[in-house]
């Protein structure tokens, strides 16, 4: 490559019309020469070589076939005109002796033999020349253009390390969306809009039968409006087509009064059922991109998912008999069986009795001393198998059903739970406070308390601190369970 480039190089100092004055003045330059240097041998025919070579060689070498049969003949011309000057009487048969005609030949002969070798070196320096250009001009768009992909690169990986940080931080900003309520669902999507696009201004819209209903908002709500119409306008279009909808789709239907720059729907994970739309009515101008639209979608995607595991784990919560914990059974499950309970003791004129448990530390700025669940699992530990344990209405609450059981069996059984509770507490029984123990109130089935309402009204209203060691103590010899004869109760 590099002699290539010095061969281009000396090519272009070569100027192609320049060889006849090259010829003429080595000749002119050889004549003078001999006139003043070596008058008595004139055209050198003496000299060996002869420096008519000196013109040849040089012009066929470096100027090609024409030139240098041109060099040639011309040389040649004048050593013959000057051999025949030189001979004293020329005959013919002189004329055709070879040692004349010998040196022109060679002259001629060489000059366009050698310009020929110097024709083919140009042509074979034409084609590598093109072939140069033609790898230098790829060579500088290969240049180019991996210059450009190095940039390209850097942008992408800047551009997907941006998009990383943020997805990572969205996605660990969603936890907020992962809840159980759906009334804390969408304050909490508004809130993350806020937070991620800096959205002043926005509305999160539940689908009612008629309507779409204010369901939350950031910002100022004088300008927004508590209900939309379901099916007309954008919010109808919305709903039906499934997508974002924004401003920019059409211009021409914006209409007079309080209007949204981005509306999206909010969908379960099956894309078919809508909950409502995520509306946005002020977002700055450098979040307004396709990207924070697509932000918007997503969050919207998300809240309706969260919505929807929402709804079935309500679905589902209802249709259990049992709590969180499984040790206890729900307070609507304890509304059907009381009522199988007093069906059963008036049809086979048996008795039974509940308890309600209420737990200590239920006011603030008091701590109870345990959880509700332990105190739920050690009742359930120190009852009978037949014995049932319910969650009440309210959360610190605890029913009791003891079937077969009647009052002084009840009372029994509660001295025991209470003095299990207060070792749970690791209270010291001498010197606790009412309010720190676990108060129990004991009902028994009877004729005058024959419905649920007035069972639980019983128990509430004979709640007390029991403490164990003198009301166990009245109870010691009293059995727990009664039998099904009512002579025997």
């Amino acid at each position: 490559m590099n002699a290539l480039q010095v061969s281009m190089s000396d090519d272009r100092t070569i100027r192609p019309g320049s060889w006849p004055i090259e010829i003429v003045l080595f000749l002119a330059l050889l004549g003078t020469i001999n006139i003043l240097f070596f008058p008595g041998d004139p055209g050198f025919m003496a000299a060996t070589p002869h420096p008519l070579w000196l013109i040849i060689l040089p012009v066929a070498a470096r100027y090609g076939f024409l030139p240098g049969l041109t060099a040639g003949v011309c040389c040649a011309a004048i050593h013959f005109s000057l051999t025949i000057h030189a001979a004293p009487d020329p005959t013919w048969a002189d004329l055709k002796h070879f040692s004349i005609w010998k040196l022109p030949f060679l002259f001629t002969l060489i000059g366009g033999a050698l310009g020929e070798v110097r024709e083919v070196q140009k042509r074979r320096y034409t084609t590598l020349r093109s072939r140069h250009l033609e790898l230098s001009r790829e060579a500088a768009d290969l240049q180019e253009r991996h210059a450009l992909l190095l940039r390209s690169k850097e942008e992408l990986d800047l551009r997907i390390i941006t998009q990383e940080q943020t997805l990572s931080t969205l996605y660990d900003s969603t936890h907020s969306l992962r809840l159980l309520d759906e009334k804390a669902i969408l304050p909490a999507l508004l809130d993350l809009l806020s937070e991620q696009l800096n959205i002043s201004q926005a509305a999160a819209y539940r689908v009612s039968e008629k309507e779409l209903v204010l369901s939350a908002h950031i910002g100022s709500s004088e300008d927004i409006p508590t209900t939309l119409a379901l099916k007309k306008d954008v919010a109808a279009r919305v709903l039906d087509d499934r997508r974002t909808w924004t401003i920019r789709d059409n211009l021409n239907e914006i209409e007079a009064g309080p209007q949204f720059l981005i509306m999206a729907p909010i969908l379960a994970a099956d894309q078919k059922t809508v909950f409502g739309i995520l509306a946005v009515r002020d977002i700055p101008f450098e979040k307004f991109t396709p990207s924070g639209i697509k932000m918007i979608t997503l969050l919207a995607d998300w809240g309706g998912t969260s919505l929807d595991n929402a709804r079935r784990f309500s679905v589902v919560k209802d249709q259990l008999i049992t709590d969180e914990s499984g040790y206890a059974f729900t307070f609507a499950y304890f509304q059907s069986r009381i009522m199988e309970e007093i069906n059963r003791s008036k049809r086979y004129n048996s008795i039974f009795s509940i308890l309600y448990v209420e737990l200590p530390g239920q006011e603030p700025p008091s701590q109870p001393p345990y959880s509700v669940e332990s105190a739920i699992f050690m009742i359930s530990r120190n009852l009978r198998g037949v014995d049932l344990v319910f969650r009440t209405a309210h959360p610190h609450g605890v029913l009791v059903m003891l079937p077969s059981t009647n009052s002084a069996g009840a009372d029994h059984t509660a001295a025991k739970l209470s003095d299990q509770l207060n070792n749970l507490a690791g209270m010291d029984l001498s010197t606790a406070q009412d309010s720190a123990e676990a108060r129990i109130g004991t009902a028994t089935f009877s004729e005058q308390l024959d419905s649920p309402r007035a069972l639980l009204e019983t128990a509430v209203s004979n709640l007390q601190a029991v403490r164990s060691r003198s009301t166990v103590k009245k109870a010691r010899n009293v059995p727990l369970t009664t039998s099904l004869n009512p002579e025997t109760n």
